[in-house]
């Protein structure tokens, strides 16, 4: 049995599990053999690493959060109550040499180097399309058509130290829409800080922008990838997400190019 384990959020809760499930494909490992540890299942969080780390509540509340979101097929992988570590190999690497009949866990969600530039849709929409809840999130709204989606990530990225170097300044916010004016009928503007955005929009712009204010990071991210294109932060594994379900929802809902 392969079990996987992740942490942070729905970003990269997804990139962990497409990573998982790609990296199988490509082993010719059968997906039978993958599993999560029971979502609801608290025992998940009683490794050490975990009560060491200040992520410990967030998990509990992302994957309640997240599970809505999982097609069918994954929502049944959740099926371990509890996982024997002991008995398991750890691969934290691609290259490690390990052999693909014995047991072994995953762990992290950057343990292993897959390429995103050209994201298998096929895996992702078996992975992360539910046609019941993607139908319920449309039904309040949705931005399918002609639109570009902008994600603003702020948040922990204006302290972190890598990552602060990629967050919109007020200029690069204003110019970023400025030369899409005329490209889209609408853009929308996704962020953990709306209230910034809204206070930094310059006022000609905002006849032609929408602010969405969805609170559930899964409705957001479905939300954003219904717009024709997204505009991704740099090193955000949410609008990254945004981006690659964006051309799989597009073409399940018949968006005309």
């Amino acid at each position: 049995m392969i079990t996987a384990f992740f942490r942070g959020r729905l970003g990269n809760h997804l990139r962990f599990i497409y990573t998982t499930f790609k990296y199988c494909k490509n082993k010719n490992i059968d997906f039978d053999k993958i599993a999560f540890v029971k979502y609801s299942d608290t025992k998940f969080y009683e490794y050490s690493y975990y009560n060491r780390n200040s992520d410990y509540y967030r998990h509990i509340y992302y994957m309640n959060e997240c599970f809505p979101m999982y097609s069918e097929y994954l929502q049944s992988k959740f099926t371990l109550s509890h996982a024997d570590l002991a008995k398991q190999k750890l691969i934290l690497n691609a290259s490690t040499n390990h052999n693909h009949k014995d047991n072994f866990y995953f762990y992290l969600y950057s343990s292993l180097k897959i390429s995103f530039s050209n994201c298998d849709e096929e895996l992702v929409e078996q992975l992360f399309y539910n046609k019941k809840y993607y139908d319920k999130v449309f039904e309040e709204r949705n931005y399918l058509g002609n639109n570009l989606g902008i994600h603003v990530r702020r948040g922990d990225f204006l302290t972190h130290r890598s990552f602060k170097k990629s967050v919109f300044t007020k200029d690069s916010f204003n110019d970023t829409i400025k030369n899409n004016l005329n490209k889209f009928d609408k853009i929308v503007i996704f962020s953990d800080d709306i209230k910034w955005c809204k206070g930094n929009l310059e006022n000609e712009y905002k006849d032609k922008v929408i602010f969405d204010e969805t609170k559930s990071a899964c409705d957001t991210i479905i939300r954003m990838s219904s717009c024709r294109e997204v505009i991704k932060q740099s090193y955000s594994s949410f609008s990254e997400w945004g981006k690659n379900l964006s051309p799989i929802i597009n073409r399940i809902y018949g968006v005309r190019k």
